[in-house]
């Protein structure tokens, strides 16, 4: 008998094959798929652009990439990914309670919050096998595992930030509301996967889409503008805990907002799609300006002086909260002018401000009508009634308020969405230029 032996060398080679580790479960896992009617081509296509994808920095992702990737998310959903999404669901449900559950608990000084934090790194210790259990060639978990490794890298930045301000011990309110923005991106992110999976319209699975690109750099820009405060404080405060999602409503606006359009561009990344949101493009301004206070005190302490606007507990609250805010009524916008007022205003000195050249600073009083028109806004209007005191005091209070309405666009109060918009951009712009202008005068004393 003639024996093939370059034939059977070939089969004891695919035996051997066969018999490593995982190959064997992997090969009867693909032809379960056949029989399901799975396309294998199609699948292995989708696991290419995946890879294509996973390689690539978040941001540069466009709509097109993404309609792509999702159109291959259509149901039956394998069991493999049901498993896995609904143990993503049990872990940002997780997360939210653990907020709450410290909310409730304040009281008890640290020992909710450090069980807080235990909490949470045990889920992401259980998310990892739910990551690790779910199909490598599902796009849907592909997405589902970059919009965790976003959260996982800032809730990092935040927990090294708390541990090394010793902020558990001296300030555990403080210590929970630093989380806020990355648990509500997570969840935010959560119910956004599970929405691409269930739609049908490719337009609406784009809005998605895109949404949770805009989310991916805001909670990143969100995060750097919290671990960049150098606090100076030591003793124990109390603070107010809020709900993630009663303090941070933007990405789900900003969803809305893209949702509405109904047509983005195929070939749209971030910088083309914060465009079709005032929601974003407003939350983008706001971290600008931020980021310039901050600046300023970088710039102060470069030069060998002392933090012009100081990171107070309050303060510290306001950097979290202000990048989520969304002003469409006047309930927002007294949240939103109560924050700014007291990060720059009161962070600034109150009575004394640092800024002024009357205390040691830079400024002129004519040139910081910026913060004169936030003053007015919060004293005049939405935290004090201006109709308080005698007919002098009371035509006085008017008169102020009527011209920062003024000098921030307006000829009287703000009532629709367009003019709180409006009225929210022009603060903000006034701000930006004045913290711009105050660095180029720290810089050059």
């Amino acid at each position: 008998m003639d024996w093939d032996w370059e034939a059977i060398k070939r089969a004891q080679e695919a035996q051997r094959l066969l018999d490593q580790p995982g190959v064997r479960e992997a090969l009867e896992h693909q032809e379960r798929l056949r029989r399901s009617g799975v396309d294998i081509n199609r699948l292995s296509e989708q696991a290419a652009l995946a890879r294509d994808l996973q390689t690539r920095h978040p941001y540069t992702v466009n709509v097109k990439e993404l309609v792509e990737a999702i159109e291959s998310l259509r149901r039956p959903l394998p069991p493999e990914w049901v498993q896995a999404r609904q143990n993503f669901t049990d872990f940002s449900q997780r997360i939210v309670q653990g907020i709450a559950e410290v909310r409730a608990s304040l009281d008890v000084a640290a020992g909710p919050l450090r069980n807080f934090i235990q909490q949470y790194q045990a889920a992401n210790r259980l998310f990892n096998e739910a990551l690790r259990n779910a199909p490598k060639d599902s796009l849907l978990g592909l997405m589902m595992r970059q919009a965790t490794d976003v959260y996982r890298v800032n809730a990092a930045r935040i927990e090294k930030g708390i541990d090394e301000r010793n902020l558990l011990t001296t300030n555990p309110g403080l210590a929970a509301q630093l989380f806020v923005p990355t648990v509500s991106y997570l969840e935010f992110s959560q119910r956004t996967v599970s929405r691409i999976a269930e739609s049908e319209d490719p337009d609406h699975r784009a809005a998605l889409g895109g949404s949770l690109v805009i989310a991916e750099e805001h909670v990143t820009d969100a995060t750097r503008l919290i671990v960049d405060v150098e606090s100076e404080e030591s003793e124990a405060t109390e603070s107010r805990i809020i709900a993630p999602s009663k303090t941070y409503p933007i990405y789900e606006v900003v969803q809305l907002d893209l949702i509405d359009v109904r047509d983005l561009p195929a070939e749209a990344t971030y910088p083309v799609l914060v465009r079709f949101s005032s929601a974003a493009t407003l939350a983008e301004l706001t971290r600008q300006t931020l980021s310039a206070v901050l600046r300023c005190n970088k710039t102060s302490k470069l030069r060998g002086s002392q933090e012009i606007f100081k990171a107070t507990t309050q303060a510290q609250e306001a950097l979290v909260a202000l990048p989520g805010l969304v002003v469409r009524d006047e309930s927002s916008l007294r949240d939103f002018i109560t924050h700014l007022y007291m990060l720059i205003y009161e962070g600034a000195g109150d009575q004394k401000l640092r800024f002024l050249k009357d205390h040691g600073g830079p400024m002129e009083r004519e040139e910081c009508d910026a913060l004169w028109n936030l003053k007015a806004l919060r004293n005049k209007w939405l935290i004090h009634d201006p109709e308080h005191g005698d007919a002098k005091a009371i035509d006085k209070s008017y008169r102020s308020l009527a011209e920062a309405l003024k000098n921030l666009g307006l000829s009287t109060f703000p009532g629709s969405k367009r003019e709180f918009e409006e009225l929210q951009r022009n603060v903000l712009d006034t701000l930006l230029e004045f913290h711009t202008q105050l660095e180029k005068r720290i810089a050059s004393r």
